[in-house]
């Protein structure tokens, strides 16, 4: 009995392996090259007048994921001197979660973040 479930088994077994004899190609996209493709990107918003400190420092967070025009937004949440010294390509941080604010005096906001890497 035992030798005739094994046979049995062997022969569905073998029923089912088959090799595919037709492949269903399908065709994609045309690929563009790089300098044809559109590239979008997220437009912050620059300070706004009256801001708190905490606001301008979130609101310069925010704006250093716009890279348009040398990161002229992030700029103009910068002193004149500074914003012509900063080279935001320098460095990259790669952050984890939301940052932390908490007030460090009058006008001096300090900013904590979980930083996972640099480039």
């Amino acid at each position: 009995m035992r030798k005739l479930l094994t046979a049995l088994a062997l022969i569905v077994l073998t029923g089912c392996a088959a090799i595919p004899t037709g492949i269903d190609v399908k065709s994609g996209p045309e690929i563009a090259a790089f300098d044809e493709q559109e590239v979008a990107y997220y437009t912050p918003s620059g300070p706004v007048s009256g801001a708190s400190a905490r606001d301008i420092v979130s609101g310069f967070l925010a704006a250093g994921t716009g890279p348009q025009n040398d990161y002229s937004v992030a700029r103009e949440f910068l002193s004149r001197d500074f914003a012509q010294q900063w080279k935001p390509d320098s460095q990259v941080l790669i952050r984890s979660g939301a940052p932390t604010f908490r007030e460090g005096g009058v006008g001096l906001q300090l900013v904590s973040l979980d930083v996972q890497a640099r480039l």
